[in-house]
């Protein structure tokens, strides 16, 4: 397996994809900070770095998708599967060696999003406001979030041999998964209660009295939309970007338990696969 990963690693380096990525992503970490400092001097509206540094999980899974597509693709555009088989490497090896490489990539694209958000956040906003505690703990489950969603695109990736299709695919999964985490997101945030205005003379004059919200969400379906939130690692990266967890151990469990089963289910299902 070692022979395999550094081959994957030697493409890594000069993968386009990957270069592009982490740039962009190191723009974007050191813009979104400097962007809030213009505000600060424009309107005295004042920030803290740590609103900014945990950007990067809203961004990763649509660019992972791409990624993961498109290199795993071309192991099969090229034979280099086919190859790697033929010469006594398990698939197993071939399946795993394929999945640290992408979480690896992932792993470098986000990195770069925090060394430039870190950079430019502390040099204009000044230091995190967090505790330490929030902020390592806000990291490490980010970081079982990204394998999580590696994991999935790993396992549509290596199944599909035509990459333009797993591309589409994986792309189209990402932004499902998107939109049913801000979905639930805002159920969830929709209020209890809401104003309702009363005219109460001749004269116009109004009084308000709270009016019970029909879409506000209690008992058990307010606790399987939480799990819901909490399960899909889109809802997770939510809950970081805005530093508002509400479960911190239930998160952790979930990106692990999804890792294990599309793990294990892809490797079971290449296994099986008949390599053209």
């Amino acid at each position: 397996m070692n022979k395999l990963l550094c081959a994957h690693f030697a493409r890594l380096k000069k993968d386009k994809i990957f270069l592009i990525s982490a740039a962009l992503m190191f723009a974007l970490g050191a813009f979104l900070p400097y962007n809030q400092y213009r505000e600060f001097v424009k309107y005295g509206y004042v920030t803290s770095p740590d609103n900014l540094f945990f950007g990067y999980p809203q961004m990763i899974g649509v660019l992972s998708a791409v990624f993961c597509s498109l290199f795993l693709g071309k192991e099969y555009s090229d034979g280099a599967i086919r190859n790697k088989l033929a010469v006594g490497h398990s698939r197993i090896s071939a399946y795993l060696s394929c999945l640290v490489v992408c979480i690896t990539e992932a792993l470098l694209v986000s990195a770069s999003y925090m060394i430039g958000s870190a950079i430019s956040g502390i040099s204009l906003l000044g230091a995190f406001q967090s505790p330490a505690s929030v902020l390592v703990l806000y990291l490490l489950e980010s970081i079982l979030m990204i394998i999580a969603l590696c994991s999935l695109f790993v396992l549509q990736s290596i199944l599909n041999q035509y990459r333009a299709a797993a591309a589409v695919i994986n792309t189209l999964g990402i932004f499902i998964l998107i939109f049913l985490a801000v979905y639930v997101a805002a159920r969830l945030d929709a209020p209890e209660f809401y104003d309702g205005y009363i005219f109460t003379d001749s004269l116009g004059n109004m009084t308000t009295e709270p009016i019970r919200n029909p879409q506000y969400l209690t008992g058990a379906a307010r606790t399987v939309y939480e799990f819901f939130l909490d399960f899909l690692p889109t809802g997770q990266a939510l809950q970081f970007t805005g530093m508002n967890v509400s479960y911190p151990w239930r998160l952790p469990l979930c990106s692990l338990l999804i890792t294990i089963v599309s793990t294990g289910a892809g490797l079971a299902a290449f296994c099986r696969k008949n390599i053209k």
